[in-house]
């Protein structure tokens, strides 16, 4: 059997992360009517249809309705949580990322180095090409200690920090086709797209573009020009 280290949200965080948001949401639907009261207490929401709808309800059912709905809102959420999160198993042989229902594996002899880089696990490969960048919520050390454990190149920061630059819109020196995905990305930084932004990020990566943000502000390298790390 393989040996696996796991990156990722231990049992007692999820226990919590499970846990906590169903009894917010338990709580709070427990105390409806008196919340409800409250609201209609004001005077602008007091003719207000569904508070009073709410209201007409025994408090007794509209408590033990707001439990049920609050504990389901809580899950829902608690789900959303974890479909956000990054996990990582680290083998001798390869590393696998999963995160949103989306797995990929890199074997370790296509990785010519791996590190954390503002909380993001970045790995790349021949030639300084980036494979991978995304958010990992475990602290740095630990991701450090998995993969020395199993023998990955890690290193303490990015080998080819030096050759990136900001992108602008006059920029020439990678084609006509990586600017407008570029353009692309950077409208959907502005206007909050981040699935969008990571999608455009992998367009990037095909056309030998590897991009860094600092708010949305865009830093990027040309991967074919670099030499093997």
């Amino acid at each position: 059997m393989q040996n696996v280290t796991k990156l990722g949200p231990k049992r007692f965080e999820q226990g919590l992360v499970w846990i906590i948001p169903a009894l917010v949401g338990g709580a709070i639907g427990w105390f409806l009517p008196a919340i409800i009261d409250f609201l209609l207490s004001i005077p602008f929401l007091s003719s207000q249809g569904v508070l009073l709808l709410i209201d007409s309800f025994s408090a007794l059912f509209v408590s033990i309705a707001g439990v049920v709905v609050g504990v389901l809102l809580g899950l829902i959420l608690s789900g959303a949580a974890f479909h956000e999160s990054l996990v990582v198993d680290v083998s001798d042989s390869n590393v696998t990322v999963m995160k949103k229902n989306k797995q990929k594996q890199f074997l370790k002899t296509d990785i010519s180095a791996v590190f954390v880089e503002h909380k993001s696990l970045v790995i790349l490969g021949a030639n300084g090409k980036e494979l991978y960048r995304e958010t990992i919520d475990v602290k740095q050390d630990k991701v450090e200690q998995a993969f020395w454990h199993h023998r990955y190149p890690w290193v303490k920061s990015d080998p080819f920090a030096n050759a990136y630059r900001l992108w602008t819109l006059s920029d020439e020196a990678c084609g006509e086709a990586a600017n407008k995905v570029l353009y692309s990305r950077r409208m959907a930084l502005r206007e909050g797209e981040s699935e969008q932004a990571e999608r455009l990020r992998e367009d990037l990566r095909e056309l030998g573009i590897a991009v860094k943000d600092k708010g949305e502000e865009q830093y990027i390298r040309c991967m074919q020009t670099n030499n093997s790390y």
